[in-house]
């Protein structure tokens, strides 16, 4: 298990009330912002992770032995789309720069830090790596991209800044966009934020449910998704669930789940039957495993001794975890990343079968879906 830096690593870099990276929300669900200030901050292990990763991808950083192959994968790939975008006639590269927004007068707005800013004679480069799975807005939509992208514009007194965004655990290749008035960007976000301000004055919170939730801390205590309201939802935020309370909510979490899941299958069936508007159904393939453990177990040993497969806990013959230990001894004589999968690929073909397939429903967007 590789161990995460914790968020002590960041204390320089501590977040603004409103900074960039949760403007998504806010503008989405401007109750969000009040309900998340009581909900206590937990520190996750995919955030962690994101942590470690962005660390990474400088060139000159080593990658750590606890790393695994997946993740190097990740980090291999952020550096292959950072080369493309550092051609000739750049005069220097900055990572993780804290940027600030500011209004007419030069007061601050807000301040965020940007994964990668590369400088050029006339115009910027800002880049933003996204290694969660959930697709995130592409750069031209993204309004975190755009509060970056304008206060560098600020900053450096450039009218121009080419803003993108890459997820590489996504096969789609990075988004980009050039943005190029700062001002109305910088008039855009502080409307946002005094929106959120008024309304707190006035006791007045709107709640707007949506897939943009899941990234809010208070959505166990939301009563907007509680209810399953199809509209806006006025009123207090739930105080956090109190001991007493914590069965009833046990019950009442299960049952939601329970309905969840029966929604979802007869949503799968009408997809199926072509009974659906907007929504398409995509296979995922089952989770890898060996046919044969002692089969795999011949092929491992010709490359690692016995003792370092039980070391490594792949001795219960987790294909990761299998995986990973072989990469770690041919990465020790100069294997690229990418080739290490393909020699596992190779070796383990004729032992390794996947389990049953998975079927997601994703939304069809308006332009594909007509």
């Amino acid at each position: 298990m590789v161990q995460f830096e914790s968020k002590t690593m960041t204390e320089n870099l501590k977040h603004h009330e409103y900074g960039p990276s949760g403007l998504g929300l806010l503008e989405r669900c401007t109750g969000s912002h009040s309900a998340q200030a009581l909900a206590e901050d937990r520190d996750s292990e995919a955030a962690a992770e994101g942590r470690l990763l962005h660390s990474l991808v400088p060139y000159d950083t080593p990658i750590p032995e606890t790393v695994s192959i997946d993740q190097e994968g990740l980090v291999d790939r952020c550096r292959q789309i950072l080369a493309t975008y550092m051609e000739t006639g750049w005069s220097d590269i900055e990572y993780e720069r804290r940027v600030t927004l500011r209004d007419t007068d030069g007061s601050e707005i807000n301040f965020g830090t940007v994964d990668v800013l590369i400088r050029y004679p006339d115009h910027t480069v800002i880049i933003d790596w996204k290694f969660g799975r959930v697709i995130v807005p592409s750069a031209e939509t993204n309004i975190q991209l755009a509060n970056y992208a304008a206060a560098i514009m600020q900053e450096l007194g450039q009218d121009r800044c080419i803003g993108v965004v890459y997820q590489p655990r996504s096969t789609e290749p990075p988004t980009e966009y050039v943005f190029s008035d700062a001002a109305t960007i910088a008039s855009n976000i502080k409307y946002l934020i005094q929106r959120e301000k008024n309304q707190k004055l006035a006791g007045l919170y709107v709640y707007i449910p949506g897939d943009w939730c899941r990234g809010c801390r208070a959505l166990s205590t939301c009563n907007a998704v509680r209810s399953e309201l199809p509209n806006n939802s006025y009123g207090k935020h739930n105080p956090p669930i109190q001991p007493a309370d914590t069965l009833a909510e046990f019950r009442r979490a299960r049952l939601a789940e329970r309905y969840g899941r029966s929604a979802i299958d007869e949503i799968k069936r009408a997809i199926v039957a072509n009974q659906s508007h907007g929504l398409a159904l995509v296979e995922r393939p089952g989770n890898r495993k060996f046919k044969s453990v002692s089969e795999t177990l011949d092929i491992a040993t010709e490359n690692v001794e016995y003792s370092q497969l039980v070391d490594a806990g792949a001795i219960s013959i987790s294909v990761r975890r299998l995986e990973d230990l072989l990469a770690k001894e041919w990465r020790k004589a100069g294997v690229s990343v990418e080739e290490c999968k393909r020699i596992f690929r190779e070796k383990f073909n004729d032992v390794l079968t996947r389990g049953e397939s998975r079927y997601e429903i994703r939304e069809i967007p308006d332009d594909e879906s007509q």
